[in-house]
């Protein structure tokens, strides 16, 4: 049995409705470009923990959703589509089970070759290839989390995916940090990822 959730879209209220079927909806074909979209997205709990100048430790990377992001231009589409006021089908299944982990070694998978791209191969001693190869301790708290604050990060209106590199001082250690914004134009969650570290 398929469960489906519809929520009204009026603000004042927050019903939730099941339904078992979908046998009440009328599907309808939408291009892709015309498509409202919508999709689950994680945001990191804290910073990575070699950045705050704490110890290593092989501790659950916690994220924190699922919430659900949707284009800049949602309601746009949406009445294009005439479903302004209507409730709106928020459904989904998986066949491939998901855990935090996976979503933090997939980080690290991006942000190391993307390192390695910029940097050049050798060039940086890598903190990551335990966890890419999901060998343990991986220390995904350690070097994955969210953006710091204070470092704004480039505005992604304009940009499907963003890719920004630094090389952080903490302590005597020069630190390459990747950050990651994966559909920064529908306003996605920013991360983190210390990739290695620079050799003196």
């Amino acid at each position: 049995m398929k469960v489906f959730a519809t929520g009204k879209t009026d603000r004042r209220k927050s019903d939730i409705v099941l339904h078992e079927t979908l046998e009440e909806f009328d599907p309808t074909e939408v291009p892709p470009d015309e498509h409202p979209g919508g999709g689950v997205g994680f945001e990191a709990r804290r910073r990575a923990r070699i950045l705050q100048g704490q110890s290593a430790w092989d501790d659950d990377f916690v994220v924190l959703g699922p919430k659900l992001y949707v284009t800049k231009d949602f309601e746009k589409r949406a009445r294009e589509l005439g479903l302004a006021g209507r409730q709106v089908l928020v459904s989904g299944t998986s066949k491939q089970p998901f855990t935090t982990e996976d979503l933090g070694r997939f980080l690290c998978k991006i942000a190391h070759g993307y390192a390695t791209a910029v940097y050049g191969l050798g060039s940086f001693v890598p903190f990551l290839t335990d966890a890419i190869r999901d060998i343990r301790p991986m220390y995904l708290s350690h070097y994955v989390g969210k953006i710091a604050p204070w470092f704004p990060y480039v505005d992604g209106d304009n940009y499907l995916h963003v890719l920004e590199d630094k090389v952080v001082k903490v302590g005597l250690r020069q630190l390459i940090v990747v950050r990651i914004r994966l559909l920064a134009v529908d306003h996605y969650p920013a991360y983190e990822v210390v990739v290695g570290e620079v050799p003196s």
